[in-house]
Parts: C-alpha cells; sequence; structure tokens
C-alpha cells in the first residue's frame, strides 16, 4: 500500500521519454510569455503547465521576493532561513512545469524582500523603492524578452500590497524597457532594448471567483481554457498544477 505522499510522487516521475516528448513540444511556439508575482508559491501552476506542454510556450515566473516574510507551517525558519526553503521550492514547483524562474529579489539583506503584510502597494514601494523594482523588471524584460506578461494578480483594493505593487511595477517598466534612454547601463551590459508586445490582467482567480468583492473584474477579452491533457502523460493539466503546488509545502 502506498502513502499518499509515494503515490503522488509516483505520478510525478519524468523518465526520459516524457522529458524528451516535452522538449519537442517546446518546438511548436517560439512565444515566450512572463507571470510576475511577488512570493514563491503566487504562480498560476496549472495555467504555465498548459502554455508550456500543450502551447509550446517557454513560460517563465519573476517574483520579486524570496518569501522570507511569510509563515513557515513546517518548521521554525524564518527570514532567511525560510527564504531558502521557499526558493527551493518554487524552483522544485517550476521544475515540474518545466518554467523558467526570473529572481527580482535577492534575500533579506536586499530592499526589495518580503517584509510582511502589506496593507497596499505604496507602502509597498516605499520599503522596496518604486524605480528600484521597475528597472530589476525592466532588466528582466530585456533578459529574457518575453512576449506576454501577465500578472498573477490585479492591482485593487484588498490584495495584498507586495501583489498590488508587482502588478503596477509589470506595466510600468514595458514602456522603459523598449526605451534606449531608460536605464543606460544596461545597455553597457549588453542587454538590448525590447518591447513586449502583450500585457494581460487576470480577470478571476484561480479559484473562479473576483480578487475582490467591491471591485468588479475588469472585462474578460482573452480565455485561456487549461483544459486537456498532456499528451506524454495523459494528466490533467490542473493535476499537473497540483503536482507542481505539492512543493510549495511550507
Amino acid at each position: 500500500m502506498l502513502t499518499p505522499r509515494e503515490r503522488i510522487e509516483r505520478q510525478m516521475a519524468d523518465p526520459w521519454l516524457i522529458r524528451l516528448h516535452r522538449r519537442l513540444s517546446a518546438l511548436k511556439s517560439t512565444v515566450t510569455v512572463m507571470h510576475t508575482g511577488a512570493h514563491p508559491d503566487d504562480e498560476q501552476n496549472g495555467l504555465l503547465a498548459y502554455f508550456r506542454m500543450e502551447l509550446g510556450m517557454r513560460t517563465i515566473i519573476a517574483c520579486s521576493t524570496r518569501g522570507e516574510g511569510g509563515q513557515n507551517a513546517l518548521g521554525p525558519e524564518r527570514l532567511g532561513a525560510l527564504g531558502v526553503i521557499r526558493s527551493r521550492e518554487l524552483e522544485e514547483a517550476a521544475r515540474v512545469i518545466d518554467a523558467d524562474i526570473s529572481w527580482l529579489g535577492h534575500g533579506p539583506a536586499d530592499l526589495i524582500h518580503d517584509f510582511g503584510f502589506s496593507k497596499d502597494g505604496d507602502q509597498t514601494f516605499g520599503r522596496w523603492g518604486q524605480q528600484r523594482i521597475i528597472e530589476r523588471l525592466v532588466r528582466a524584460y530585456r533578459k529574457e524578452r518575453p512576449d506576454i506578461v501577465i500578472p498573477t494578480f490585479l492591482d485593487v483594493p484588498g490584495q495584498h500590497g507586495h501583489h498590488r505593487a508587482m502588478t503596477r511595477a509589470a506595466k510600468s517598466a514595458i514602456a522603459l524597457a523598449a526605451d534606449p534612454a531608460a536605464f543606460p547601463e544596461h545597455l553597457a551590459e549588453g542587454l538590448k532594448p525590447w518591447q513586449v508586445a502583450k500585457y494581460y490582467l487576470p480577470a478571476w482567480s484561480g479559484g473562479g471567483d473576483t480578487y475582490d468583492d467591491e471591485v468588479p473584474p475588469p472585462e474578460t477579452t482573452v480565455t485561456a481554457n487549461a483544459r486537456g491533457r498532456e499528451q506524454a502523460t495523459g494528466a490533467q493539466y490542473d493535476r499537473i498544477g497540483e503536482w507542481s503546488r505539492y512543493y510549495h509545502a511550507s
């Protein structure tokens, strides 16, 4: 009799034939999608699995913090030690859905870090520095060259301030990333201006509800239906997303 953990880990196994299939599936598309968030575990795992494994898109999770200010359900680790754990959890979660990671913050010694709950985006910008987080997103856009940017959350009342700040900064960075006069030090490093083609806000949460009851969701312009099954494993994309989120244990 397998334990629940053993059963999940057996389902997640990826022998070389599955890995080969996923590498070949990347030939279906030249599109790169960047999903921006504030903490490890903010990402929409099932949606990213669909983009990568069904559509062949390259997927990148851009994360501003290491989650060092969050709660730890498993042990006593806090601050920097917790950030190490949560960083590793995101790396494993991303591996399951074959996503890359772009870290924007570098731990508790960095001004861009998880300092705990923030009530609004302005408070977060006051701690992080608005221009600082925008510059790092511009750098990420120029380095990774995403065609599409999708923030994880809306900038609405009731939402965590870190999330609101990241959504606002992700939009502001688009025009600057395409402007050769913005952050010229990037050019000296070999990073060229880059124009993001599409910026999509989420209209609904992963659970299917609006993000804030006081504010209606934005009008839906594009629907990404992540239903279906991966050909290599036969697993539904939401199930693959659950396998990915399994690693967000702390």
